[in-house]
């Protein structure tokens, strides 16, 4: 039995998602019309006509990644913020997925008026930022980096040098990487640059995450 007048379908597509191959699951959003018995039952062919009519009338179904297109100020590959998924989340909710409280929501995606996300929204920035998304945990270390003291000077420089998205790519990829950066942590009393910060920055991992509510939402209800 249908529980609410849409239907939440997740499709895993084989879609490409940055230019190095990642691939992610799409979800599209597909209004339905909400069954009775008494609609169960063989329609007419008045009612065939209405329906044909209705379903006509009805927006197309969209993907996270064509309303995140629609998204003014928003270019492919940015990070995201709060302002950018707040709307979209709310469409989800209204189509019937079951997601946590704005307030616990909102934890989870950068503020517009954070320094990391005003940096990596600059032209050199999203350049750097593409950068990163190779490694996604590598994102985690370049905010953090922000954190330490002069962070956000050093932060300009390593942006305007050629690779220099590898500082932080390497932190989580190589040994000698993984050293550098629990010798940065060493030196502050209470340091978490090493651990995640639980953001969604990328469209996949906002894809990954609705994912996982649907599937939790439709393994509660059997």
């Amino acid at each position: 039995m249908i529980k609410s007048s849409f239907l939440i379908l997740v499709m895993l597509c084989a879609t490409v998602g940055l230019d190095h191959g990642t691939s992610w699951a799409q979800i599209k959003i597909v209004p339905m019309k909400k069954s009775t018995p008494e609609q169960e039952a063989k329609p007419t062919d008045s009612e065939k006509s209405s329906d044909k009519q209705e379903q006509q009338d009805q927006e197309e179904p969209q993907t996270i990644s064509e309303m995140l297109a629609q998204t003014k100020g928003y270019q492919k590959g940015d990070p995201l913020s709060w302002e950018i998924v707040s709307p979209i989340l709310q469409k989800l909710r209204e189509a019937g997925l079951q997601l946590p409280s704005d307030s616990e929501l909102q934890k989870k995606f950068l503020k517009e008026t954070a320094p990391f996300y005003q940096m990596m929204t600059t032209p050199a920035g999203r350049t750097f930022f593409k950068d990163l998304s190779r490694s996604p945990p590598a994102i985690d270390r370049a905010e953090r980096y922000l954190n330490f003291p002069n962070g956000r000077k050093e932060m300009k420089f390593i942006m305007s040098r050629k690779g220099g998205a590898e500082l932080f790519t390497d932190m989580v990829e190589t040994r000698n990487g993984r050293s550098t950066a629990r010798m940065l942590c060493s030196d502050s009393n209470s340091c978490d640059f090493t651990k995640p910060t639980g953001k969604i920055y990328l469209e996949s991992q906002f894809v990954a995450f609705l994912k996982q509510s649907a599937t939790d939402q439709k393994a509660a209800s059997e």
